[in-house]
């Protein structure tokens, strides 16, 4: 019998399982971060993660003077730093919230969510990475309203984490608090709110999740939601795997790094939402004569998923990229929500064709498939995993 994808551990805690890989394959590559032309910015192994997470969690100590299972607001850049932040914050007995990055350009939107997640989640304090400090300390908000959210956020006295980097390795016995994190969801339909994931949460989603061992995937997704932060990153950590991982703006500006990426390290594993099928079905974007240089035939699972997916997106997609090697079933389509740690339902691969007024009124009525107003095509959402149940109400 082969041995679980995830190791079994009786307190499911997820720093138990990061020992478990620490011991067993220490120097294997844990995370790769690449620029926009695809070469390494940071990388770290299994050994070097954990080394990274004690001696930050030795910082949080040290400096924040909060109690136990205090929120920290964490604000970083795309990049490995927020991962080690994230543990660390919890190893340290408090509680991460993991916010938007910070860019000059949407400084005024920034002020705003954070002010609304630092005001709901009672943060006693906030992180942040050396980049995101000088844009933060240099920023002039134009309103009054802006200038008081940075002073109250400066009254936290912002824990600039890379001036731990050279910090000794701290010792202290690992006291984790039971809640892992505060995923905050997107706000598309109200003001977002934030959800309690607890270690046990990401253990037994993971375990409902990934379906290989050891799998090595690609993410531009977001780190601060959870199909970039719990899919790409802290599912690697549970599973043994390696992530290669670049900003959302590298592949927006180029998606064809995505293809490279996935090309070069042979990758097993990748999502996307719906609107990364129409950048890459763009031939000016991605042309078809530079399909030749893709080889996607290791993946085993391409996931669509974060926005409603449009069925001819998805139909063509594949067979534009079936010239690459991609094959029918390893694209998929999956639905997930923050209040259920991510994953809810995966493996959709089909499509069908209802009555666009019959569904308005709550009725399934089979229509033939056409382009008319009156007819709703819509895409599998999969099956249920693990032991979900669902209910429409």
């Amino acid at each position: 019998m082969s041995p679980p994808i995830i190791p079994g551990h009786s307190d499911n805690n997820l720093f138990r399982i990061v020992d478990h890989w620490v011991t067993t394959q220490p120097d294997a590559l844990l995370f790769c971060f690449l620029d926009s032309g695809g070469a390494v910015l940071e990388r770290l192994t299994y050994q070097q993660f954990a080394d990274s997470v004690d001696r930050l969690s030795g910082h949080f100590l040290k400096t924040v003077n909060a109690d136990r299972g205090a929120r920290i607001l964490l604000c970083y850049q795309p990049g490995l730093e927020l991962i080690c932040a994230l543990f660390a914050c919890n190893k340290a007995g408090f509680i991460g919230v993991p916010t938007l990055p910070l860019a000059v350009h949407q400084l005024h939107a920034w002020l705003y969510s954070i002010d609304h997640i630092l005001e709901d989640s009672q943060a006693d304090g906030i992180a942040m990475c050396s980049t995101t400090w000088k844009i933060f300390d240099a920023c002039q908000p134009g309103t009054a309203e802006g200038r008081t959210i940075r002073d109250r956020l400066l009254a936290l006295d912002p824990l600039i984490t890379n001036e731990a980097g050279n910090a000794e390795i701290s010792s202290h016995s690992c006291e984790p608090c039971d809640t892992f994190f505060l995923q905050y969801t997107s706000g598309s339909t109200t003001e977002p709110k934030g959800v309690m994931v607890s270690h046990n949460n990401l253990i037994a989603n993971a375990k409902a999740v990934i379906d290989h061992a050891c799998p090595v995937t690609v993410s531009w997704l977001p780190q601060q939601h959870d199909m970039g932060l719990i899919g790409y990153y802290i599912n690697i950590v549970l599973s043994g795997g390696t992530t290669y991982g670049f900003s959302p703006n590298s592949f927006i500006k180029r998606p064809a790094l995505w293809f490279e990426t996935l090309t070069r390290y042979a990758a097993t594993a990748t999502s996307i939402p719906n609107f990364a099928l129409d950048l890459c079905l763009d031939d000016r974007r991605v042309p078809r004569s530079s399909l030749k240089q893709f080889d996607l035939s290791s993946l085993r699972m391409l996931m669509v998923a974060a926005e409603p997916v449009i069925p001819d997106n998805f139909f063509a997609f594949l067979e534009k990229f079936r010239a690459c090697g991609l094959k029918p079933e390893s694209m998929v389509v999956a639905y997930g929500l923050a209040e259920f740690t991510l994953a809810v339902s995966n493996y959709g691969r089909r499509s069908i064709s209802l009555n666009r007024d019959a569904l308005d009124l709550g009725v399934v009525e089979p229509a033939e498939h056409s382009d008319s107003p009156a007819v709703a095509r819509l895409m599998s959402c999969g099956r249920l995993l693990g032991d979900a149940r669902m209910e429409i109400v």
